[in-house]
């Protein structure tokens, strides 16, 4: 439980990258899978800056005890709050019969990146950092097992 919630801010992480630059180009998607997740991740960027992020998180709650979905959900009610708390930060989930859906676009840019290293949202090792850079971004998602996909 604890290592799917931890993929999850992972990947909530992976949405607040930062920029400012020229013209945004989709840099690439990105996908990890584990035992009940699949998660899809949409990188855009304005030069070697990350400029926004899309996340698309797929959770199977099938055999899930009644407790376990309900952890999920105080867990989802946490990131719903950091969420409102950036601007431009958009939150939504969707819960069906077997799943859960979760839908995170974060704009990357000066403003937010102060909550997100605030929030611990993404993994910055530099606290000073304005930008996140793709090229670091890109290597520490495919160092961490996410696939490119083509």
């Amino acid at each position: 439980m604890k290592k799917l919630l931890t993929i999850l801010l992972v990947v909530i992480f992976t949405f607040v990258c930062a920029s400012c630059g020229v013209s945004e180009k989709k840099a690439g998607v990105y996908r990890y899978s584990d035992k009940n997740i699949s998660v899809k991740l949409s990188v855009f960027a304005k030069d070697d800056d990350v400029s926004r992020l899309e996340q698309v998180s797929e959770l199977d709650i099938k055999g899930y005890s009644v407790k376990k979905v309900k952890e999920i959900e105080v867990r989802i009610k946490e990131m719903e709050k950091i969420c409102k708390g950036i601007d431009g930060v958009e939150y939504s989930t969707q819960k069906e019969k077997n799943k859960i859906i979760e839908n995170i676009v974060i704009p990357v840019n000066e403003e937010t990146m102060e909550k997100i290293k605030k929030e611990r949202l993404v993994p910055i090792t530099d606290q000073k950092a304005k930008t996140i850079s793709l090229k670091k971004f890109v290597k520490s998602l495919e160092d961490s097992g996410w696939k490119k996909e083509k």
